[in-house]
């Protein structure tokens, strides 16, 4: 099976908020863990926590305690689903949009930029004659 199947079969048993009530009954829930753990085999950590968590899920415990590894079993589903959309967008040749690796267009590297160079200078200009002025004023045996 390759990831574009993989991902579709995921896609239909995914559950959302409004399917969620499918997984009210025991043997729904028993069905969805059968249907569900065969497709992330192809990632041992996903398999893993979506084994452990759906087993947990499944036994008769109290409701908080099942909702609680239920969610854990939903959200392994749906980060497998992101990791296979994005390892197909990747390997796509006919894939417009790509990330941006332009500096320009990038928020946490405003330091980067020539304006964000400017203005750190100024900054420390600033910063360094305060200092200068703090000195001389409380210090003036100092001279500087």
């Amino acid at each position: 099976m390759d990831n574009k199947e993989r991902l579709e079969k995921l896609k239909q048993l995914q559950i959302t908020k409004a399917n969620e009530s499918a997984l009210y009954s025991h043997k729904a829930l028993l069905a969805w863990i059968d249907n569900v753990a065969p497709l992330l085999k192809y990632d041992t950590q996903h398999y893993n926590t979506f084994v452990s968590s759906a087993r947990t899920a499944s036994a008769r415990l109290s409701s908080r305690t099942i909702t609680y590894y239920l969610n854990i079993a939903k959200s392994t589903v749906n980060q497998a689903i992101i990791e296979l959309e994005n390892n197909i967008n990747l390997r796509n040749p006919n894939n417009t949009t790509k990330p941006s690796t332009d500096i320009a267009h990038d928020k946490h590297n405003w330091h980067e930029k020539p304006l964000g160079k400017i203005a750190i200078g100024i900054i420390i200009t600033i910063l360094s004659l305060f200092v200068i002025w703090i000195i001389n004023h409380y210090f003036p045996f100092l001279n500087l």
